[in-house]
């Protein structure tokens, strides 16, 4: 890992301190006060932070939907999705193993069966050295229909914000080395991507809050409103899933113009959000941040804008409950020439 990067973010974030501004939602603000403990076990001189500190740290990052139960392993999880499972849909809350985060698991494999996609998904799953998890595959999920889209001309620029742990840019990079990958994040949320990252790809050029001006490929990790330092018209992907959903309007809103100026003409905008009925900031009302609003521009090409279909199957428990709340997909091309 580029342990430079690594230090300088655990710096930034000694100097001012863990996010908890307006723009952060209540469950990014608990998740990222885990992190707390393991900040005050070292001084402000970083020079001497061992191994065991940086493992802390990422562990404390690896918010609940990326961790498996620990009492159950992905081959129990897998086996009653394909075999208990179709046999007894309607009596599955009975039966049904482990915790929430394993339903959603079980929910997202048995989707995947049925789409026959599972050997596919567990052969990448195998080969890039991870744990299944419901996030896995949802990032596997939206990577596979994503390649789908791309045009056959080169891709040479993505940005994703909101990437967590890296594992969306590590599946495409794999696919295309010379890609100039910018990844958009919290600066807590960039200690994990950077570490991932660099770690899988130490041949590229890493680099923090800085950009530099050519076509050279690399790793671009950014702090929130660094992505200002991204020229204009200079990005072929832009992504984001499930990340915007939990900005307040105005961040949401910002990322969204700061897209708009980032993409070059005719740049794909693949993005992927639930409605969350319950935001609030900090001492203000509970709004709604609701995927069908977004103030996306009359003038893209639009290839798909309907319900996500794996998050809208995987959160009806099997077809036997009621969905709080729905998921997105929408697909466009940006700055198209008029």
């Amino acid at each position: 890992m580029n342990l430079e990067i690594f230090k300088e973010l655990l710096d930034n974030i000694q100097r001012k301190g863990l996010a908890s501004d307006r723009s952060i939602n209540a469950f990014w603000r608990y998740q990222l006060e885990r992190l707390a403990p393991c900040l005050s076990d070292f001084d402000s001189d970083l020079s001497n932070i061992t191994s065991e500190q940086i493992e802390s740290i990422l562990q404390a990052l690896a918010y609940d939907q990326e961790r498996v139960s620990q009492s159950l392993n992905t081959e129990m999880l897998i086996d009653f999705a394909t075999n208990v499972l179709p046999k007894q849909q309607k009596s599955f809350h009975a039966s049904l193993p482990g915790e929430k985060r394993d339903v959603e698991h079980i929910g997202g494999l048995w989707f995947l069966w049925r789409k026959k996609l599972l050997e596919e998904y567990l052969s990448a799953v195998r080969e890039h050295g991870l744990i299944s998890s419901m996030t896995t595959i949802r990032h596997w999920w939206y990577y596979r229909k994503l390649k789908s889209f791309l045009p056959h001309k080169p891709i040479v620029s993505i940005l994703e914000i909101g990437a967590g742990s890296g594992f969306f840019a590590r599946l495409l990079i794999n696919d295309n080395p010379s890609l100039r990958y910018f990844v958009v994040d919290l600066s807590e949320m960039l200690l994990t991507s950077s570490a991932n990252l660099t770690s899988s790809f130490p041949m590229l050029q890493a680099s923090l809050n800085s950009v530099a001006d050519n076509s050279a490929p690399g790793l671009f990790f950014l702090e929130t409103t660094a992505i200002e330092f991204v020229s204009s018209a200079t990005i072929d992907v832009a992504l984001n899933f499930n990340s915007m959903m939990e900005m307040n309007i105005e961040t949401r809103n910002y990322y969204l113009n700061q897209i708009y100026r980032v993409c070059s003409a005719g740049a794909l905008f693949y993005n992927v959000n639930r409605m969350q009925r319950k935001m609030s900031d900090i001492g203000e009302a509970s709004y709604v941040n609701n995927p069908l609003t977004y103030p996306y521009r009359k003038e893209d090409v639009v290839i798909e804008w309907e319900p996500d279909e794996l998050q809208q199957d995987y959160r009806a428990r099997f077809g036997y409950g009621a969905i709080e709340s729905f998921a997105i997909s929408s697909i466009r091309r940006v700055n198209l020439p008029q």
